[in-house]
C-alpha cells in the first residue's frame, strides 16, 4: 500500500504498528477514514497485528453487508452512519439514500451487540433528519447504542444548502439528546476531540470556524463527518421559499410548508 507518497509493505506496518500500541499503551485502535472498507484488504491483513487490542470500525456501508460481513466480524466495535432521516434531504446534499442506509444498518445488527449508530447533528434539521432518524430507531433497533455526534462545523460554501453556514446551537443539541432518551434508546456520549483551544472546556465540542484558503470567506469552514461538503460547493443554488413557517415554529428548511 501506498501512503503519504511512499510505498509501505504491509507487514512492516504491522510490525510498527504492534510496537507502536505497546510502547505509548493504546487501549484501542479506531479504523476511520473517508471510508475504511475501501482499504479492506489491507486492514484484513493490519488486525491481527493489533491483537489483544480493541478494534472500531467506523463506516457508512458503502457495500452490501453480505460483502462486508468477514471484515465486521472481526472488529470489536462497529459504527455506522444514519445521516439523514428523508430521501429529499439525503438527494439535496449529495447523501447515501435513507432506505439504503437503513437496510444495511438493519442487516449490521444480526452481526451482535458490537454496533453504534452515529447521526451526525446539522442546524436546521433536528425536525426533518435528527427526529425521524430517532423514531426509526426507536422502533427498528430499539437495543442498539446511539451516538449523537455534535461536532459539526459549518462548510465554507453552501449554495445549496444555506441553513448549513452555523454552527449548532445548544438547544439542538439537548433537544436531540432529551428525545433520544425519552424514546428509550441507549445514547452514548463520545469524548470531543483535543484541539488547542478546548483544553479549558473538557465535554464540549469545538466549532471554530475553517478559513478557505482559496478565498477567506467570514464563518469559512468544513463539515466534520459529514462528507458533503465538496458536493455542496459545488450544487446549485437551491430555489427560494416562498412562504414562512407559522410563528413560534422552526419549520425544516428540506420542508416547504
Amino acid at each position: 500500500m501506498r501512503t503519504a507518497g511512499r510505498w509501505v509493505f504491509l507487514n512492516a506496518l504491522a510490525e510498527q504498528s504492534h510496537a507502536a500500541v505497546r510502547a505509548v499503551g493504546v487501549r484501542s485502535v479506531q479504523l476511520t477514514g473517508g471510508e475504511p472498507w475501501l482499504q479492506a484488504r489491507a486492514i484484513g491483513q493490519l488486525t491481527p497485528a493489533l491483537r489483544p487490542l480493541p478494534t472500531v470500525f467506523n463506516t457508512a456501508f458503502p457495500a452490501p453487508i453480505r460483502r462486508m460481513r468477514g471484515l465486521l466480524s472481526r472488529m470489536d466495535v462497529i459504527i455506522g452512519s444514519l445521516k439523514f432521516g428523508n430521501e429529499r434531504c439525503a438527494s439535496r446534499l449529495r447523501g447515501p439514500g435513507v432506505r439504503q442506509a437503513r437496510a444495511r444498518l438493519l442487516a449490521a445488527s444480526a452481526l451482535g451487540p458490537k454496533l453504534i449508530v452515529r447521526h451526525l447533528l446539522m442546524p436546521g434539521h433536528m425536525l426533518c433528519c435528527t427526529i425521524p432518524t430517532l423514531l426509526w430507531l426507536a422502533a427498528r433497533l430499539p437495543r442498539s447504542r446511539v451516538t449523537l455526534l455534535p461536532g459539526y462545523i459549518p462548510p465554507a460554501s453552501a449554495p445549496a444548502a444555506p441553513e448549513l453556514l452555523r454552527c449548532l446551537d445548544e438547544a439542538e443539541i439537548r433537544l436531540a439528546h432529551a428525545y433520544g432518551e425519552e424514546l428509550g434508546l441507549d445514547v452514548v456520549d463520545l469524548p470531543p476531540p483535543f484541539s488547542p483551544g478546548n483544553e479549558a472546556a473538557p465535554g464540549i465540542w469545538p466549532c471554530t470556524p475553517w478559513q478557505d484558503d482559496r478565498e477567506q470567506r467570514p464563518g469559512g469552514g468544513r463539515v466534520e463527518g459529514s462528507g458533503a461538503t465538496d458536493a455542496l460547493v459545488a450544487a446549485p443554488p437551491a430555489a427560494p421559499e416562498t412562504k414562512r413557517p407559522p410563528p413560534g415554529r422552526r419549520a425544516c428548511p428540506s420542508r416547504r410548508s
